[in-house]
């Protein structure tokens, strides 16, 4: 298992080379492929020669391999004809003098495979999803040619020949988490399921292959045939042909859970429909498929209608009477075909059919969507764009409902306008008018402003926060200014709060019962700088206040940090050493790793201090938050400690909801807790010894690149199985492996998410 582990290593190495470099082409006849890799690459001397001459500035080095080079293949020998950098011919006299024969450039230097790719290239797995594999990882191309050299002359040709037939439903994984019926496949087992489609070439199921703890089921079994039966309705599968052998395609059904959350998106191209009192809404939720034991009556009648704007194939019609749900109508998506309601609840004489399978949250909409207020740099109105906030409608609904029974209604009426736009623009011309250059930090420099403003319910700025200014500073300026410091105060800042407050009315967007805040981005002065020796560099006005241990900071209009006044000075003295990021020992990659991780000690570790920071009602508080306000809140505690275990400094982040109600005292818990509390500021001796605080440097780099290299040279061997040559390489890797420095100091993120009821 391990040597897979290493060919997964190896593979990404690869993938790295193809994307970096010079860019190689290779010309045969009247066909250009491209080659991998850079044959000038294989040869150190020549390497550096290239590097010398394309680059004259020593601090622009890192972007030397930004080139072109041309090569052509002819009567079996391998010739460079010219290198181009800025799409300008790069002069290499010199360089190759010892390889020309006959006044051309032969590639005596080069032994070795080349790569050289044509056609349309795909990536053989989903590259929007992790959840639909399909092969290898690296990207493929219709036609792939493998030549080996030996001293620039060609000894052997193979080429490969690949296809890709696209699907028509993309989101089949969602599609075969809604279609599986859960009790079926979970009967007398656990939930952990992989599903394989082995398709035909024409895209319909050939066979199914179900993994169940990483054993196969039989093809009788119950699983294999539910899942053979759901591939089935889908019918036009994804099909990957890789030198004439079609792959077989992962599918990660979707779970439930997260398929709720993805209904909420979904709905805005098909959703169902509601009535109640003689009005019609639009939904944002599918209760019909909210039951895999009642779905599974009718997706018989669905097959062929799954697509990717519509992957539950059907589209329903519901209404709200006598204070409960009733399903009226049921209809294929594709053909529009009435399917009885008979199928749904048996023995219907065509009545609607109570929903008492449902029990959830939705939101019904209507008036026209208020996703039309659309902003560009300057922070006012186009015609494209992101929008402020997506798919709210100008009435909405909550509706809560258990066992069929509406329980809950809650009305939403939200609304924009716009606010005084000619003053926004004199705003705009005072800022791109004032001197900065006047302030040494920002003379002659880049500058783009954000500022948060809180409008009240009549526009009137309530008040201008979280201003930020980005600029460029040299490569080697400290960047000490980013610190929340509160008590620092800068001319600039100022200058932009009172420019801003001179507008009298700002945008007003009144969503779901508040205000919203808005951020205002735009660019101050431009101007030409080398990337090269600058970098961006933020000036930040946090606003906030101090107790007598700690600062309290105001981020954003989101988020609110914490931490102790030495937080800054301890820092800095651990970032003089080298960081690291851990590590964890004795994980074996075969069977049990799962659990092996599980009760890791320091995994156990991680829980403890889990169970401890969030524990004394900080769960119970961010929990009533986050449901009271419909929304996410989220705790991150950051535990700075070193190799032997002292626990140094902390720091901590959270959503600003949950901080104005949090009592002071509980907060201050939170940190005594994080510091090692009763059971004092160290980790336990045997929790560090089993983990390794891994660090980077320049040479740990180089030899990383040097197995790279190797992987290449045997990547052929690697894939026919060659145990000599993945041993060898295994053996290369633990080398190199054991050599990795050793970080001094290390942090661990105890972080907490809370999601809200709608």
């Amino acid at each position: 298992m391990k040597i897979l582990v290493l060919i997964t290593f190896y593979t990404c190495c690869f993938v790295s080379t193809v994307y970096g470099g010079g860019f190689a082409q290779l010309i045969i006849g009247s066909d250009t492929l491209r080659i991998y890799p850079c044959p000038v690459e294989q040869d150190s001397v020549l390497e550096w020669q290239i590097q010398k001459r394309l680059v004259e500035d020593t601090s622009s080095v890192e972007y030397w391999k930004d080139y072109v080079s041309l090569w052509r293949l002819e009567e079996g020998m391998l010739f460079l004809e010219k290198i181009e950098k800025d799409n300008q011919t790069v002069d290499i006299s010199g360089i190759f003098d010892v390889y020309r024969e006959n006044g051309r450039i032969v590639a005596r230097w080069f032994s070795g495979e080349l790569l050289a790719v044509g056609g349309e290239g795909f990536y053989p797995y989903r590259i929007y999803t992790t959840s639909i594999l399909c092969g290898p990882k690296p990207p493929r191309f219709e036609t792939e040619i493998t030549y080996t050299f030996r001293d620039g002359e060609m000894t052997d040709r193979k080429e490969v020949r690949n296809r890709l037939r696209e699907q028509g439903n993309q989101m089949c994984h969602y599609t075969m988490g809604m279609l599986l019926n859960i009790k079926e496949m979970t009967q007398n087992r656990g939930v952990d399921f992989d599903v394989y489609i082995y398709p035909k070439s024409d895209g319909r199921v050939d066979w199914v292959e179900v993994m169940c703890r990483k054993e196969k089921l039989a093809p009788d079994d119950p699983a294999t045939r539910e899942a053979y039966a759901c591939a089935e309705l889908i019918g036009d599968w994804r099909v990957v042909t890789l030198d004439g052998e079609i792959q077989r395609v992962l599918v990660d059904p979707v779970a439930r859970k997260y398929r709720l959350e993805m209904d909420t998106y979904l709905s805005r191209a098909y959703p169902d429909v509601l009535e109640m009192d003689g009005m019609l809404y639009r939904m944002d939720a599918f209760p019909l498929h909210y039951d895999s034991e009642v779905f599974s009556r009718v997706r018989s009648y669905l097959k062929g209608a799954f697509t990717t704007e519509c992957p539950w194939g059907y589209h329903a019609r519901w209404k709200i009477a006598e204070e409960k749900l009733w399903l009226t109508e049921v209809r294929n998506a594709y053909t529009g075909e009435l399917i009885p309601l008979s199928v749904v609840a048996p023995g219907n004489e065509g009545e609607a059919v109570e929903a008492s399978w449902y029990t959830g949250v939705f939101k019904m909409g209507m008036g026209g969507s208020l996703d039309s207020l659309w902003y560009d740099i300057e922070g006012r109105e186009m015609v494209s764009g992101d929008p402020v906030r997506k798919y709210i409608d100008r009435e909405e609904i909550v509706c809560e409902v258990e066992q069929g029974y509406v329980v809950r209604q809650e009305i939403r009426n939200n609304f924009t306008r716009r606010g005084d736009t000619v003053a926004y623009r004199r705003f705009v011309e005072t800022l791109r008018a004032h001197d900065w250059d006047r302030y040494p930090e920002l003379k002659d420099r880049n500058l783009y402003c954000s500022f948060t403003v809180y409008p009240r319910m009549d526009g009137r700025a309530d008040r201008i926060g979280c201003i930020r200014l980005v600029t460029t500073c040299d490569l080697d300026r400290k960047r000490g200014d980013e610190r929340e410091d509160v008590k620092t105060a800068r001319p600039w800042m100022e200058f932009i709060r009172h420019a801003a407050e001179s507008i009298p009315f700002w945008d007003v967007r009144y969503f779901r019962g508040k205000v919203e805040s808005q951020e205002v981005c735009l660019d101050i002065r431009k101007t030409t700088f080398d990337f090269n020796r600058e970098r961006m560099y933020v000036y930040r006005e946090d606003r906030g206040y101090e107790t007598e241990k700690f600062i309290v900071v105001e981020q954003d209009d989101r988020n609110v940090r914490i931490f102790p006044k030495n937080y800054y000075s301890i820092r800095d003295s651990l970032n003089k050493s080298m960081f690291g990021w851990v590590d964890l020992l004795a994980v074996p990659f075969d069977e049990g790793e799962e659990t092996i991780r599980e009760n890791h000690p320091w995994n156990r570790w991680e829980k403890e201090m889990e169970k401890r920071v969030f524990g004394g009602g900080v769960n119970r508080i961010a929990k009533a938050v986050a449901d009271s306000l419909s929304t996410d809140i989220m705790i991150d505690v950051n535990i700075y400690f070193d190799r032997e275990g002292r626990l140094i400094v902390s720091s901590m982040e959270m959503s600003r909801p949950l901080f104005e109600v949090l009592p002071h005292a509980l907060w201050e818990r939170m940190f005594y807790e994080s510091m090692g509390g009763d059971y004092g500021r160290k980790i336990l001796e045997k929790v560090m010894n089993s983990i390794s605080l891994q660090g980077l440097n320049d040479e740990y780099l180089e030899s990383l690149r040097k197995i790279e290299k190797k992987a290449l040279e045997y990547r052929e061997n690697i894939a026919s199985g060659d145990t000599v040559a993945q041993r060898e390489l295994q053996d290369a890797f633990m080398f190199v492996r054991k050599s990795r420095p050793k970080a001094n100091y290390g942090r661990v993120c105890i972080s907490k998410r809370y999601y809200g009821k709608e």
